[in-house]
């Protein structure tokens, strides 16, 4: 009886394993916020699979929608932040020439392509974002010095809010004319270059010593231009303020916000003195009652000075809303007193 042997020999089939696709994320700046056009785009590009091929990565824009036909030529300018085999951090800077600039409104794209360097085949990947430009809003200024009587040298303070990239510093005029509506005294920010602090958003200038006459009327102009989200988008803004020169020991006495909400701000209560003096500052309600004693013969030199009030009285307790009577005196050569109106009105 013969015997035979079965051989069984298993064959192994490999399958060629398919590349991923490389992608895109972290866009920055993301479509959320409102941005100028002067855009710094950065994105990251990462594969898993095959090396990235480097010379792929691509871009486009548009500021008229996200139709193909409405982008701009592929461009290869963008620059590499950091880059690896696998992952790369991109930057590509708006506008780069003139055909690729972003305008107001929600209609602004960039549209990025990029390849791996797979076998048999690349592996693509494309990604569009949208970049939101905001219109322009007008900044508001606040003069808050001088204000209605000053002293022969006062201190030229304006408060500044820009709800744009930032205010032209070069564009701020500050112009001083007499009674007569001649002006006696320009600066702009190109002649002074601290005229303008962008971090305490306040315009500070002080007024030459013997430019201003005692017991006379001047009129003093603030205007300035802040810088748009796009070049052509710039608001102006300009604000007057008449003033005397005063004879006596007290200028510039002045309280704000005003009105203001004590549970979230405090007033700032301001005068200028034109000579040391002991100063007396109390605060009354509309039945003449003393609510707050402020300062208490507390000695004060030369200049501007400032007192904070968080709308409470004597006993610590917040007022009711209303109208408040503030009284300075200043004990110097002779005693002077002034009043201001001071409004709490809690929301």
């Amino acid at each position: 009886m013969k015997k035979y042997i079965l051989i069984l020999v298993g064959l192994v089939f490999f399958a060629p394993q398919l590349d991923a696709a490389p992608f895109f994320y972290n866009e920055d700046p993301t479509s959320d916020p409102g941005y100028g056009n002067l855009v710094d785009f950065y994105l990251t590009l990462e594969s898993t699979g095959a090396p990235l091929d480097m010379a792929s990565i691509k871009y486009r824009v548009s500021n008229s929608g996200n139709d193909l036909l409405d982008f701009s030529p592929w461009r290869t300018d963008w620059v590499y932040v950091s880059s690896s085999s696998h992952k790369a951090l991109l930057k590509a800077s708006i506008p780069n020439n003139s055909d690729d600039v972003f305008l107001i409104g929600d209609d602004n794209y960039i549209d990025w392509q990029a390849f791996d360097m797979g076998s048999p085949a690349e592996a693509s990947s494309a990604a569009m974002y949208r970049i939101r430009i905001l219109q322009n809003t007008e900044p508001k200024i606040k003069i808050i010095q001088p204000n209605n009587i000053a002293i022969l040298a006062p201190k030229i303070v304006v408060d500044v809010l820009s709800y744009s990239l930032a205010i032209d510093t070069y564009s701020i005029v500050l112009d001083i004319k007499d009674a007569y509506g001649k002006s006696i005294h320009s600066v702009t920010g190109a002649d002074a270059a601290a005229l303008y602090s962008k971090e305490n958003e306040k315009i500070i200038y002080n007024i030459p010593p013997s430019l201003l006459k005692e017991g006379q009327e001047y009129e003093l102009s603030v205007s300035l231009s802040d810088f748009g989200y796009i070049p052509s988008d710039t608001k102006s803004v300009s604000k007057t303020t008449k003033f005397t020169t005063a004879s006596g020991g007290i200028a510039d006495f002045v309280a704000y916000p005003n009105p203001f909400d004590s549970r979230s701000e405090e007033s700032r209560i301001r005068f200028v003195l034109k000579e040391e003096a002991s100063v007396t500052l109390n605060v009354y309600d509309t039945s003449g009652s003393l609510v707050k004693e402020l300062l208490s013969g507390d000695e004060r030199g030369v200049g501007l000075h400032e007192v904070l009030w968080d709308g409470r009285s004597f006993s610590g307790g917040n007022l009711a809303n209303g109208v408040y009577y503030c009284e300075i005196i200043a004990d110097a050569t002779s005693e002077y007193r002034n009043y201001t109106v001071i409004a709490i009105h809690r929301k």
